[in-house]
């Protein structure tokens, strides 16, 4: 999250514990990002949800500069977190 929005979630927002939260991944800045960036990102990101159960990962509008290391760094970074999850890793 950048710090306005973190800044406008921590002092506005009152907690929704029960709330399907999407993270949306920017479709301009994952271009210039490593795939080991993008896995980091989500992982925060996630974490940061409070409830990985309840939050999803969004990609949309994402287009042809965007190789398929970066798409498939998604995946994995998905796959990885519900494993975490699973075993109790993460909660």
């Amino acid at each position: 999250m950048n710090k306005q929005a973190d800044s406008l979630i921590s002092t506005e927002c009152p907690p929704l514990p029960d709330t399907f939260l999407n993270i949306r991944l920017s479709p301009v800045e994952i271009v210039d990002q490593s795939p080991e960036d993008i896995k980091k990102i989500i992982h925060e990101q996630v974490c940061d949800a409070g409830n990985p159960k309840l939050t999803g990962i969004c990609c949309v509008n994402m287009d042809e500069q965007v190789s398929e290391a970066q798409v498939i760094a998604i995946c994995e970074a998905a796959r990885e977190l519900r494993k975490e999850f699973e075993k109790g890793s993460i909660q």
